[in-house]
């Protein structure tokens, strides 16, 4: 264990690629007897690190599953008030974020903004006018960031996981989309989250992390991090923000569509007609009559509803936009309500 830790230590003091500290790994276990307990590769090492760092990278909260208060080490609610003293429990693991944020930028520093698009036909986000309103500091690196979160069933008995997860918006696509790129901020176990339990200390962990400063290959590069938007599907979108869905009036996150449930439909539908944006202080705001049933934990950190990212995997991926090209171009129900699109393509 100590020989794996320092072979860890060595690889980080020295910033070496991930190239390097495989064969570093290839090399020690060359010159090690045959039969020898060292991890075969730098993925099996990176499993032995962690698994003896867990205590000291994630903090453990335990909440009442009737009145949200913390529970103490009994498992039993420190409310007086509350009618359920062995209540279920919901666990939150809260992540350390600095490691994570300085191996990755040691690791890629070099691939960093290498996705600049603006003299192609393809955009990213930092092509984007929201992305480009982020105020600059000189001599700084501007590191941005995507909240993402899901929940998954574990058990039949209403149980789900929900991971929380961070990606750098200035790596490439490619590189983004790498589960090896992607920095775990927390982990809620139980019933459905509450946003106001699940997300405020990682918030504030990352305001913390705002600034600082690290040495790459003997460079010193100061850095500034901030959250720049969210991702989620529906469900969890409306769960989040503390808004209605689409199945709901005004269940639009970005504007202010009331929406319709026509008897022929048996559904909610949302005309296509211009309506006016929800902006900030409508979520601060938090009117119920405008879908909102209170205010977001968010509205401390990201610019509303600028910040909201389209869910690109169940909007395209997932067969909805197929499902949307054959409305717009199949006649019947859809030619009598102006959604056809087959007479109006040039």
């Amino acid at each position: 264990m100590e020989a794996v830790h320092l072979i860890y230590d060595y690889c980080n003091n020295f910033s070496l690629s991930i190239i390097a500290r495989k064969e570093l790994i290839k090399l020690t276990r060359e010159l090690l007897p045959n039969k020898n307990k060292l991890p075969k590769n730098y993925d099996s090492l990176l499993k032995v690190v962690s698994q003896k760092d867990l205590n000291k990278l994630i903090t453990i909260k335990k909440f009442c599953s009737n009145c949200d208060s913390l529970l103490n080490n009994n498992n039993e609610c420190n409310n007086n008030e509350c009618k359920l003293k062995k209540a279920k429990v919901h666990f939150l693991y809260i992540c350390e974020f600095s490691p994570q944020f300085k191996n990755l930028l040691t690791l890629f520093i070099s691939e960093m903004h290498q996705n600049n698009y603006k003299n192609e036909p393809y955009v990213d986000i930092n092509n984007a006018f929201h992305y480009e309103s982020i105020k600059k500091i000189p001599n700084t690196i501007q590191i941005t960031l995507t909240l993402c979160s899901d929940g998954v069933a574990i058990r039949n008995n209403g149980k789900s996981v929900w991971p929380v997860l961070l990606s750098i918006n200035e790596f490439s696509p490619l590189l983004r989309s790498s589960y090896k790129t992607k920095i775990i901020g927390a982990l809620w176990e139980g019933e459905k989250p509450k946003p106001h339990l699940l997300y405020p200390d990682l918030l504030n962990a990352l305001r913390e992390l705002e600034f600082f400063n690290l040495t790459i290959n003997e460079t010193s590069y100061a850095f500034k991090i901030n959250l720049y938007g969210i991702l989620f599907d529906s469900p969890a979108l409306a769960l989040s923000l503390n808004v209605k869905q689409f199945n709901g009036y005004f269940g639009c996150p970005i504007c202010l569509n009331p929406g319709l449930r026509p008897k022929e439909f048996r559904k909610m539908i949302y005309p296509t007609e211009t309506y006016s944006r929800k902006d900030t202080e409508m979520y601060n705001e938090a009117n119920a009559k405008q879908g909102f049933f209170r205010r977001a934990v968010f509205c401390d950190s990201l610019s509303l509803p600028d910040s909201i990212m389209i869910d690109y995997m169940h909007v395209v991926l997932e067969g909805i936009f197929k499902d949307m090209i054959k409305i717009w171009l199949s006649r019947g129900k859809c030619l009598a309500n102006g959604l056809l699109l087959g007479n109006k393509l040039i």
